[in-house]
């Protein structure tokens, strides 16, 4: 594995992640999690006094998803196949365990739904973002990928 690229990979699918979570999440999303029911949401200084989880629950997300990504590159279009692994993330990261939460916890559709599309734009985003940095990377020589 290229150590260099690796790392590209990971700070900028982590910036990804920390940027459009606190846009989606923090801005856009964030008078809907008012209506939440009681006690389901910590407030916000006690999210605050706990913002280090946070950013190392995505670094570690960062990190995963890119030696994942690294070690299944294809010679096929950068842009598909980020897209297409955003989704996967997504589902794997996302849709599944936001299911399993909703049959658990007490939100509302509305908020679920919400909060699981918004994080679909997030996990295509970062997707995209490392292929991006793996594109011309899978090992073909560039001569090769036209016939590959």
């Amino acid at each position: 594995m290229n150590l260099k690229r690796y790392s590209i990979g990971v700070i900028s699918s982590f910036v990804s992640l920390m940027v459009l979570g606190y846009l989606l999440h923090g801005v856009l999303l964030k008078p809907m999690y008012a209506t939440a029911p009681a006690g389901l949401l910590r407030t916000d200084p006690e999210m605050m006094a706990r913002f280090h989880w946070l950013v190392l629950g995505n670094l570690l997300f960062a990190a995963a998803a890119t030696w994942i990504y690294a070690y299944g590159v294809e010679s096929k279009p950068w842009l598909a196949q980020g897209v297409r692994y955003g989704v996967a993330l997504w589902i794997l990261g996302v849709l599944a365990p936001n299911l399993i939460m909703f049959t658990i916890q007490p939100w509302t559709r509305n908020i679920m739904i919400k909060i699981t599309l918004a994080d679909l734009v997030s996990m295509v985003v970062t997707g995209v973002v490392i292929a991006a940095v793996y594109k011309n990377s899978s090992g073909i020589p560039r001569s090769s990928r036209a016939t590959a």
